[in-house]
């Protein structure tokens, strides 16, 4: 509500929210190099249009997704592939949080940091293409498009190539069955988030996630891509756990944004959460 009485449009409160300039500054001191957090935040609003749903997510959430892109160093325009911002709903909270999804393009961008990987990239295959595989000692794979272009015509399935340094090459592919029957599993399916929008993107990102498995991934970029698998199928796996520095900095944004009250002086022997006394309790043997 305004200073004059009138309700305040979700998509106003989240842009001054945002703007904020404590906000600013959280997301910049974990932000890559190259990355004004400006202009992420501009970026972030700009996809608003294309799912309003956006606009009612927890503003923590929004923090804390803007913070793993900046330090990513990718920018969530959703249009280009390389990242999105999706709502999901938390039946803990009983609210929806944004959360920040890689996309193919950017999974492609974080395997070509590795200093051992020449390059990377993911195709897919349509329905009257030539499409060859053969296996053994000198594995290798042929993919001769329809020269009249794939418009109109079905997607197949999907492949994905790593060149090394070293000159190996790697390669992995999924039918387009096998593509489905991971997409039906996504947490975002059917509700309008980048499998009903962008299929074919949503198709090369999960051939890559099979190729990137058995990549040299810088530990960061490692720890992301865990936490992007596990954000999407969250009913398959537990996200993997923060690092001490993590929970620091998650902590100090929450407090930044709201989400936690200011820290305060807390006597020895009280529980800063509860406000309770702790009693001394002696070690339990560990369970084998």
């Amino acid at each position: 509500m305004s200073s004059n009485g009138k309700a305040v449009s979700p998509v106003r409160e989240l842009r001054k929210f945002l703007t904020r300039e404590d906000v600013i500054e959280q997301i910049g001191m974990a932000a890559a190099s190259g990355i004004d957090p400006d202009q992420l935040v501009r970026v972030a609003l700009a996809t608003l249009p294309r799912n309003p749903k956006l606009a009612d997510c927890d503003r923590a959430s929004w923090a804390l997704a803007l913070q793993q892109s900046a330090e990513l160093g990718i920018m969530p325009t959703g249009e280009l592939g390389r990242a999105y911002l999706i709502p999901r709903y938390n039946k803990n909270t009983r609210t929806f949080e944004v959360h920040f999804q890689l996309g193919y393009r950017g999974l492609i961008e974080l395997a070509r940091r590795s200093p051992e990987i020449r390059n990377v990239t993911a195709e897919l295959v349509h329905d009257g293409d030539h499409f060859e595989i053969e296996k053994g000692d000198s594995p290798r794979l042929i993919h001769k498009p329809d020269p009249f272009g794939a418009e109109g015509r079905e997607v197949v399935g999907a492949y994905a190539i790593a060149w090394w340094e070293n000159g190996e090459i790697q390669f992995e592919w999924m039918t387009r069955g096998q593509i489905d029957a991971i997409a039906k599993l996504s947490e975002s399916y059917g509700k309008g988030g980048p499998w009903d929008n962008h299929y074919g993107e949503m198709a090369r990102k999960t051939v890559l996630r099979r190729i990137v498995k058995f990549l040299p991934l810088q530990v960061d970029v490692e720890r992301f891509v865990s936490l992007d698998d596990a954000g999407e199928f969250p009913q398959f796996q537990r996200r993997p756990r923060r690092s001490e520095e993590d929970e620091a900095a998650l902590e100090a944004l929450n407090r930044a944004v709201g989400a936690l009250p200011p820290e305060e002086d807390v006597p020895e022997g009280v529980d800063p959460d509860t406000g309770e006394i702790e009693e001394d309790v002696p070690e339990q043997p560990e369970l084998v």
